[in-house]
């Protein structure tokens, strides 16, 4: 295992000692292979007890009659709360979800009250800048990315950029670079650098 794997299971672990509940996804279409190693590296290793669903996404790529076997399988041999098919690509299953987790959480304080209408603004309309880091490990990854002539790396700034603004309903001037670190996966300060196992810093 990576360093970078293990510090973003640590950064798991540390979240869930604040969860009110915990959501895991599996891909139901593939055998439940480690799923036990899987949910105790994630959810296992905690000091409180919180509610634990495990979400079985893909549904739609299983024969209904394999679907009640592999909940049965799953309800049997896992340590979760419950177990709910879903196939986000078609929204089956996701308002059971939504219900579960409504049904998990605590009543929190009236901030305002209920006659109370409250509205959000966002910064002045001008134009954002963000920049973006992707970090490689070989050069041949950094060629692949890029594509040629740049033409690869193009296409995908143009479609986040796309995707940002229809966000943020505003312009954004997107840039993006790839570098190669190499072995940056086993860089324990490098990794939290980039915020794994601990607070991010500033660049």
């Amino acid at each position: 295992m990576h360093k970078l794997d293990s510090m973003m299971m640590k950064n798991v672990q540390s979240a869930i000692g604040n969860a009110d509940c915990v959501i895991v996804v599996a891909d139901a279409s593939k055998l439940p292979e480690k799923i036990d190693d899987m949910l105790e590296a994630g959810v296992g290793n905690k000091d409180t007890k919180v509610p634990v669903v495990l979400v079985l996404n893909k549904k739609d790529m299983i024969k209904p009659g394999e679907i009640a076997k592999k909940l049965e399988w799953y309800q049997k041999f896992t340590d979760v709360d419950d177990v709910i098919p879903i196939s986000a690509k078609f929204g089956h299953g996701v308002v059971d979800i939504k219900e579960w987790i409504l049904s998990k959480l605590p009543l929190g304080p009236a901030y305002y009250p209920k006659v109370n209408v409250t509205s959000y603004k966002s910064r002045p309309s001008a134009k954002d800048f963000i920049q973006v880091e992707i970090l490689v490990e070989r050069e041949s990854q950094r060629s692949i990315i890029l594509g040629k002539d740049g033409k690869a790396i193009k296409t995908l700034a143009t479609a986040s950029r796309l995707d940002i603004e229809d966000f943020l309903q505003k312009k954004v001037y997107l840039e993006i670079d790839v570098k190669v670190k190499e072995n940056w996966r086993q860089d324990e300060r490098l990794l939290k650098r980039y915020g794994y196992g601990g607070e991010i810093q500033a660049l």
